[in-house]
């Protein structure tokens, strides 16, 4: 696949379908998918995460997925990025666990977020996290996020950070 963008350390690129095995060995963590909405239990749930992806980005109402690969061509995570309407775009992001806590998922999204806001005219980003999910509101608010709005949905507290551009 064709990188879209190129960090230090990074190449963030399309998903691909040939990608489902790597996807699932690190969705399928209890560790890492403990504050996910997807959680795959077999090989086969994958296809119904790649069915609901965009083929284009910046389609209203869908999902762009972007896998996470080091410069070796690893593939250690992915970003979601859910475009609401003209102005404003969703993020949400999964990363393997042996790669957690090396400021990947910050390189990452520090590189996207301009990159992808200036490229499709957006000018608010929103992430939805499980309020006890610590680690992704710290990677948040160091990438200059604010919390929105708390709330509860399916008796989940959540709370919206978001960023303006």
């Amino acid at each position: 696949m064709e990188p879209i963008l190129i960090t230090e350390r990074l190449i963030l690129r399309k998903l691909d379908p040939s990608d489902k095995p790597l996807v699932f060995a690190y969705r399928k963590d209890p560790e890492v998918s403990q504050y996910q909405s997807f959680i795959p239990h077999t090989l086969l749930d994958m296809d119904s995460f790649f069915s609901m992806i965009s083929e284009l980005p910046n389609q209203i109402d869908t999902w762009f997925q972007l896998g996470i690969e080091t410069k070796e061509r690893n593939l250690i995570g992915d970003i979601g990025i859910h475009t609401i309407d003209e102005e404003t775009i969703e993020i949400g992001y999964t990363l393997s666990k042996s790669y957690q806590g090396q400021g990947f998922a910050y390189e990452a999204l520090s590189g996207l977020l301009p990159f992808w806001t200036l490229r499709y005219h957006k000018n608010c980003v929103i992430a939805i996290v499980e309020t006890p999910n610590i680690p992704s509101k710290k990677l948040l608010m160091k990438l200059g996020f604010e919390l929105e709005k708390e709330f509860v949905e399916d008796h989940v507290p959540l709370q919206q950070f978001q960023k303006k551009f």
